[in-house]
C-alpha cells in the first residue's frame, strides 16, 4: 500500500480557511487491531485537496498494541492539538499492558510539531488497574465559540472500570474532558451513565454541547446535553 501501510484506519478532518488537515492511523502489516506497528500519520492540503504535502509521521507505537484512536483540534487558523492514546507492555507482569494518553501542538499550520506530552493522569480517572480501556474521540474536538467558558477545548474520551454511583462499572461510558488554558492542562468533565463511546461533540447557537455516542446495547445512538460548558449531562 501507500508508503509501505497495509491500511489506513480512523481518519478524521481539520478544516481552515486555508488548510485541510488529514489525521489517520496507519498499520503496517495488517488491518487488525493488535498486530503489527501502527503509526499516527497526518497530510495537509492548501488546495482543497486537490494536491497534498508529503505525508508525516506524527509518532510510532510499540509493535503488537494500539496506537491511535486521537481527537485533533483546530485551536486558531495555525495552531493544532492532537491528542491521542498508546497502549504499552508494562513489562512487570501485574497488568498485559497500560494505556498513555499524550498530547502534541503544532504552531505553523502543521509544518512541525512539539515534542509529545504525557497527560494521563490529568485526563484519566483513577484505577487500579492501568490496562483497563482509555480512547478518545475518533474525532476532531472543538474549541467553545460562547459562553458559558467561551474558549474551552472540548475532547470526547471513554473509559472502562470508572465509577458511576458508587459502583465500579465494567464498562465505558462517554465523557468529556476539557481545557481553559489551550491545552496545557487538562480536566475531567460530564460523564454519560449508560454504555458508549466513539462520540463526537458540538456546540449548538445558545452555547449548550451536545454529544452523540456509537452504543452497544441499544438499537440507536445515545444523545446528552450539557448547559454548563461540559462539567455536566442534563437529567431530564
Amino acid at each position: 500500500g501507500f508508503k509501505n501501510y497495509a491500511v489506513f484506519r480512523i481518519p478524521t478532518l481539520l478544516v481552515s480557511k486555508k488548510w485541510i488537515y488529514s489525521f489517520a492511523q496507519g498499520r503496517m502489516d495488517t488491518h487488525h487491531d493488535f498486530e503489527g506497528p501502527q503509526h499516527i500519520v497526518f497530510r495537509r492540503s492548501k488546495s482543497r485537496g486537490h494536491k497534498w504535502k508529503p505525508m508525516q509521521v506524527l509518532t510510532k507505537g510499540e509493535p503488537g498494541f494500539i496506537c491511535g484512536s486521537m481527537s485533533p483540534v483546530l485551536l486558531n487558523k495555525k495552531t493544532i492539538l492532537l491528542m491521542w492514546v498508546e497502549q504499552h507492555d508494562t513489562q512487570d507482569g501485574a497488568e498485559s499492558k497500560t494505556t498513555r494518553v499524550f498530547t502534541i501542538k503544532s504552531n505553523d499550520a502543521g509544518k512541525t510539531w512539539t515534542e509529545k506530552k504525557d497527560v494521563t493522569y490529568q485526563v484519566r480517572r483513577k484505577y487500579d488497574r492501568p490496562g483497563k480501556w482509555f480512547g478518545v474521540g475518533p474525532s476532531s474536538g472543538i474549541v467553545k465559540k460562547h459562553s458559558p467558558n467561551k474558549g474551552r477545548i472540548i475532547i470526547v474520551a471513554s473509559q472502562s472500570g470508572i465509577e458511576i454511583g458508587s459502583k465500579r462499572k465494567q464498562f465505558s461510558p462517554s465523557h468529556l474532558i476539557f481545557s481553559d488554558d489551550d491545552g496545557e492542562s487538562w480536566n475531567v468533565g460530564a460523564t454519560m451513565q449508560v454504555k458508549s463511546k466513539e462520540a463526537t461533540v458540538v456546540e449548538l447557537a445558545n452555547g449548550d454541547l451536545m454529544i452523540n455516542a456509537r452504543s452497544n446495547d441499544y438499537p440507536h445512538r445515545i444523545v446528552g446535553l450539557s448547559i454548563d460548558g461540559g462539567i455536566s449531562f442534563k437529567v431530564d
